[in-house]
Order: C-alpha cells, then structure tokens, then sequence
C-alpha cells in the first residue's frame, strides 16, 4: 500500500497537504462512496475478502444507483456472483443448505439483480440463458428458511430481467419453464415468493408474445387458471391484498384470450365472493376493477356461465372468518 497515494492521487505516497486537500474535495463531492464501492468490487475477485465485499455491496446498494453498472461493467464480476451462487448447489441436491450458504448465494444474487438493473445487461443475461443457473433453486420442493430465502432472490432476479417489457426477453422466458415454477411458487412458498412469482407471471400474461407462448398448448393454459383459483379457495394457503392484486390481473390476461368463454368460465374462483378477501380487494381499488372487468370478460352476459360479481360485505366489532391471512 506504500504506492496508494500515488495511485489515488496522482501524486507521490507522501500525504502532503495538496494530496489532503484533493482526498477532502474528493469525498466532499460524494465521490468517496463511488470509491468504496469499486473497491469492495474488486474484491469480490479474492475469495478471502468475496463475504464480506458481499455484505458491503448489499448492504449499500441503495445509498449508489450506479451500482448497477459498475457491477455489470467491471470484468468478470457477474461470473464470480454465478460462482457464488453455483456454490450452494450441491448442498441443494442434499436439502441441507446452511444459513452461512444461503447468505451469500442470496446476497449474490442480490447483487445479480441489481446488475440486471442495467439497460444492457438485460438482454445479453436472458441471451446467456441465466434462467438455466435458477432453475435447480427454482424446482426445489423443501420448504426451510434457506431453501425459501434462495428461491425468492431468484424470482426477484427474473422479476427484474422483465421489467421493461422486453419482447425477446419476455418470449425467452416464456418459453422455458418459468411459468411452471413460478406456478409452484405461488402454491407452496412463504408469502413474500408468491407475490414475486405471481408479478413474474403477470408481466409474462401482459406481453401478447407471452400469453400466446403460455397458451400455445390449452392444457397449460387451463393449468394457469386452476393453480391461481386453487391459491385463492385453498384456505390453508396464506394470502395477502398484493398477491389478490396479482392474481386478479393474471386472470384479467386470461380472460382476453380467444378461448377464455369457452374454457375459463368455470375457474374464476367463487370465494372472490368471501366477506374477508373482498374487503382485502376493495382496499385496493386497482384489483377491484380487474377482477370486475375479469368476471365480465369471462361470463361476457352468456346464459348458462357462472356470473362472478364481487361483493362488499362488512364484518362487524368481533366478526372473523376462518382461516389464516395476512394484511
């Protein structure tokens, strides 16, 4: 470290007063969380100082925009979050992932999102097929806080590569297994992963690209409505105001579809009718006009079709109806 200043400063490694008086301007115009950044960056290159650039990095991305790009831009970085990730997998085959591995498979991937933020990043990921490195977190079955914690940085990370709508990108999805996986998520996964899953699906069923690819084969499109009308009857499944939200927009997708009178009429779940989850969803006035709009798309006034119209009943001072929810 003998040649740090000179490095930093331009400047010989004697900090005299001009060296001092540049480090203060420096820091000054907020450039020194710029600087600290690179550094841990960097040193996420070094498996004896990757944990805690880990930590760092995570713990900061909020407080640098720009974290993004330099993430996405810096040499080799994206391989060495996969490396991390990668890391946990054959503890994965075993079911008996450590806290200690799932954090930093999870701050990885953190990180991996957050690089994905980058405009350009997107497309060259999905082009990389990064969906395939999730898929051995995204399929697995065992239900403990690592397992769980894992699965949901994985959806935020396929959350994120859809958020601008891109048509390659959503197509590409589409056209793995995502939709399956996000279906099971939504069946069996804490809250929180449903949520995601159900937006990931929702961004999949908004792009006619997607729909056409998630309805190319009628049964997998019949499949999407019952898995989403069985996480609303199922009492034992918790549910929350958000994943309503969600769910009514993917049914609003559904609905649209050529098909929809002819196959749907019948799984648009009844229980949207409960006293508890319509007030959930007129607390949120958005998912209460797309369900609306849903169960007229869906029985479109025909004779014989089940009509779905959501009701607003009131509980009274001690009224509570069974089962578990969350706000």
């Amino acid at each position: 470290m003998e040649d740090f200043g000179k490095w930093f400063f331009g400047e010989s490694s004697n900090l005299t007063g001009s060296c001092l008086s540049r480090a203060a301007a420096f820091f000054a115009e907020g450039q020194g969380m710029r600087f600290r950044m690179e550094l841990q960056i960097l040193a996420l290159h070094r498996r004896e100082t990757r944990r805690d650039a880990l930590r760092f990095l995570v713990a900061h991305q909020e407080y640098h925009p720009k974290l993004g790009p330099m993430l996405w831009n810096t040499c080799n970085t994206v391989f060495v979050l996969l490396q991390e990730v990668f890391s946990a997998f054959p503890m994965l085959k075993v079911q008996s992932v450590t806290m200690a591995a799932a954090e930093r498979a999870s701050n990885a991937l953190i990180l991996i999102k957050c690089a994905a933020s980058h405009r350009d990043a997107k497309r060259l990921l999905v082009n990389a097929e990064i969906q395939e490195y999730l898929y051995a977190i995204l399929k697995t079955t065992h239900r403990d806080e690592p397992h769980d914690r894992l699965k949901l940085r994985s959806l935020e990370v396929i959350n994120k590569l859809l958020e601008e709508g891109d048509e390659e990108t959503v197509l590409a999805l589409a056209e793995a297994r995502m939709v399956l996986y996000c279906l099971r998520a939504i069946l069996a996964s804490p809250i929180s992963a449903k949520e995601v899953a159900a937006l990931v699906l929702q961004r999949i069923l908004m792009n006619e690209s997607g729909m056409k690819c998630c309805c190319r084969p009628i049964c997998q499109f019949i499949m999407i409505a019952r898995a989403l009308t069985f996480t609303v009857e199922e009492r034992s499944i918790v549910l929350s105001r958000q994943l309503l939200r969600r769910i009514a927009a993917c049914f609003l997708c559904l609905s649209k579809h050529p098909r929809a009178l002819e196959v749907l009429h019948d799984c648009l779940p009844m229980r949207l009718g409960d006293p508890y989850i319509s007030n959930l969803i007129q607390a949120e006035p958005i998912a209460w006009e797309i369900l609306r709009e849903a169960a007229a798309n869906l029985t479109g006034g025909r004779r014989g079709h089940r009509h779905v119209e959501p009701r607003v009943l009131r509980f009274g001072p001690i009224g509570k109806p069974p089962g578990t929810w969350v706000n």
